[in-house]
């Protein structure tokens, strides 16, 4: 399973007797790893380069860097409370 970058990695190893994370239905035997993929780096990048140049120039991106950028932008402004 695959959602917003984060990948269980599966395993030809039969899982231990007991889980090491379990939430909402899901379950997995070794702990998940988060991947940063190059698209997502981009947006990160993206973000801080907005940041530093004015949100004028969100204009000039397509629309899933500036999707991706107001999403870093509102939880950045929600950690900062």
């Amino acid at each position: 399973m695959k959602l917003r970058n984060c990948a269980w990695i599966a395993s030809e190893v039969p899982p231990p007797a007991r889980p090491v994370w379990a939430r909402g239905g899901a379950v997995t035997y070794q702990c998940p790893k988060s991947l940063i993929t190059a698209e997502s780096l981009s947006f990160l990048e993206s973000f801080q380069l907005l940041k530093r140049i004015g949100w004028a120039n969100l204009l000039d991106v397509d629309a899933r860097t500036a999707e991706a950028v107001l999403i870093l932008e509102d939880v950045s402004r929600n950690q900062d409370r």
